[in-house]
């Protein structure tokens, strides 16, 4: 898929390319790849409500820098079956599953608010082939010591408005208008790229959104963190809630560092965030043994 100004061409071309795993249990996997066909090995794991259309918005600097991106709808979004009662480790495991699909050996990894955490719990299922791992405004482990950093009031605003009551609510609220969820400039282009990708993801979709909103705020997200042998980079906005959770895990973890960027939670997928991890990604792979890319 070439770089291209045309956000609807792009994404017509994502939608027929999508590919289809049948996975072990008999449930499908919806996945795309963005960038160079050639390059470095990316999987992203899109955020809540989102959908593998989100890494598009990442298509252009992967090109750039020879990279591949590889993205899956987690269960549920998009076109992949749903799995009710799903874990954050069965969605990380069936990206895996992906991985072992398509050949791949060796692979960085990315998440973007409720896909980080999968993302991680990925590094811990398959440390030997992930050698790099970035967070794009993750959401926070409420059970996490690090959630202290955070104050009682902003903690206790997450647990009320994430539980399942209010989910609805909050999601329609978030994205009524999203252009006022930017807090840095951006294009039509991208709009309507994170748009369309919320649109697959989000559409008659609540059940799988108030899941995975409640696996991520109402309960521990039992990922062992230690377990993650590669560096982690915590892409985080200035102007985003979650900022003294990261700065605190940076903190703690000696693999940990945090990369700051301008902006609120939806600045996190921003062309200029993406530019500077595609280049944390080759720098990182230059470090190891040549990755292996998709056959």
């Amino acid at each position: 898929m070439s770089p291209s100004n045309n956000a609807a061409q792009l994404l017509e071309t994502a939608r027929e390319t999508t590919g289809i795993l049948c996975l072990p249990d008999g449930r499908e996997l919806a996945w795309c790849s963005y960038g160079d066909p050639s390059g470095i090995a990316l999987i992203h794991f899109h955020g809540t409500g989102f959908s593998r259309l989100e890494a598009l918005t990442g298509h252009a600097a992967a090109c750039a820098q020879g990279i591949r991106i590889v993205s899956a709808d987690r269960p549920g979004f998009g076109r992949s079956t749903a799995l009710p009662g799903r874990s954050i480790h069965d969605g990380a495991q069936d990206v895996a599953t992906l991985a072992r699909h398509l050949g791949l050996t060796q692979y960085a990894l990315s998440g973007f608010s409720g896909g980080f955490p999968h993302a991680l719990a990925l590094a811990t299922i398959t440390p030997k082939e992930v050698f790099y791992l970035a967070a794009m405004n993750t959401a926070g482990d409420l059970y996490d010591p690090s959630a202290k950093a955070l104050s009682v009031v902003a903690r206790l605003l997450l647990k009320i408005v994430t539980l399942p009551v209010f989910a609805r609510w909050v999601w329609t609220a978030m994205f009524r208008d999203l252009s006022k969820s930017y807090k840095v400039e951006t294009s039509a282009f991208h709009t309507d790229l994170v748009a369309a990708a919320m649109h697959e993801g989000s559409e008659g979709n609540m059940t799988t959104i108030r899941h995975e909103i409640d696996m991520l705020y109402q309960q521990p997200w039992q990922v062992d963190w230690a377990a993650a042998c590669c560096p982690i980079e915590m892409f985080h906005g200035d102007q985003d809630g979650n900022l003294p959770f990261v700065k605190d895990l940076a903190k703690r973890h000696q693999n940990v560092s945090y990369s700051a960027i301008p902006g609120a939670h939806m600045d996190g997928i921003a062309p200029e965030v993406w530019e500077r991890l595609m280049h944390s990604v080759k720098r990182a792979a230059s470090a190891v043994k040549p990755p292996e890319h998709i056959h």
